[in-house]
């Protein structure tokens, strides 16, 4: 049986001279620049149908694609999730805490510190003074602009050395973890995972999302190597999707501009045509 696996993969570029095609990835020679995937048609590239233009998505690497989820698109859900913790703390020494707003126990927890807490929280004990530590380090680090949070925490989690608070870390981590992947699964509708390109280091995959569709002139794409090599600013050819990985990814990229959502009454109505289905079943 035919491995189709091997099927859903990336080449190295091999298009005909000063040609491209649908599918070709193409590399800007500024690092930090995402690369882009051609997704016009054959024909139109060809004849030049977009007036020297043609339609890219951008292809993120999976790291930074992260940490622009974890600093942008979830960043409100993760300091929940650490309020949540603090909250519990707090609760389990004074009550009142149950009825304190999320915004009010957010500012408690980032401007406060062990004085305060031990003044709020009578009773508290040193291993938790050192977790509220914690949690306050991670809201901060979730709080301030990406790349300097990045810095400081590439993770974006909570740490401590403290052994004796090391479960309840895990825990609240656990959390945060599974609320970054639930961001990151296949299955969105608006997003599609490319494998890694033959030569990369350090990279698991890509990230395609479908909302970065935009124009790309041809007078920025170059064949010379020379120019990269030279520092000018331009996109070069470097590999080119499989058919099959092709025309996956653009089924759903279709799928994605051209679906049409269900009302609830409508929903209802499937339903009961099922639930009627049954009933003369029974």
């Amino acid at each position: 049986m035919q491995d189709r696996s091997q099927r859903f993969g990336t080449d190295p570029y091999r298009g005909q001279e000063l040609q491209l095609w649908q599918g070709t990835i193409l590399k800007g020679s500024k690092t930090e620049a995402p690369s882009r995937l051609i997704v016009s048609a054959d024909c139109d590239i060809l004849s030049d149908k977009g007036g020297g233009e043609f339609f890219t998505l951008d292809i993120v690497p999976a790291n930074i694609f992260l940490n622009s989820i974890v600093f942008i698109s979830s960043r409100v859900e993760l300091l929940n999730i650490i309020a949540s913790a603090a909250r519990e703390i707090a609760v389990a020494r004074s009550i009142s805490f149950e009825s304190v707003g999320s915004s009010i126990l957010m500012e408690w927890l980032l401007r406060g510190d062990a004085t305060r807490w031990e003044a709020d929280l009578k009773g508290i004990h040193g291993n938790e003074l050192q977790y509220l530590k914690s949690l306050q380090d991670c809201m901060n680090y979730l709080s301030v602009l990406p790349m300097e949070s990045m810095a400081c925490n590439p993770s974006g989690l909570c740490k401590s050395d403290n052994f004796q608070i090391k479960n309840k870390i895990e825990i609240v981590n656990k959390k945060m973890l599974k609320l970054i992947e639930s961001r990151l699964q296949p299955s969105r509708a608006d997003l599609y995972i490319l494998p890694a390109l033959q030569g990369d280091i350090g990279v698991a995959g890509y990230f395609v999302p479908f909302k970065s569709l935009r124009l790309t002139n041809r007078s920025q794409v170059s064949l010379d190597k020379l120019e990269n090599e030279n520092n000018v600013d331009v996109l070069r050819p470097i590999a080119s999707c499989r058919p099959v990985l092709l025309h996956s990814l653009l089924q759903k990229l279709n799928l994605y501009f051209t679906r049409i959502g269900l009302t609830n009454s409508f929903k209802a109505e499937q339903e009961a045509v099922v639930k009627l289905i049954m009933e003369k079943k029974s």
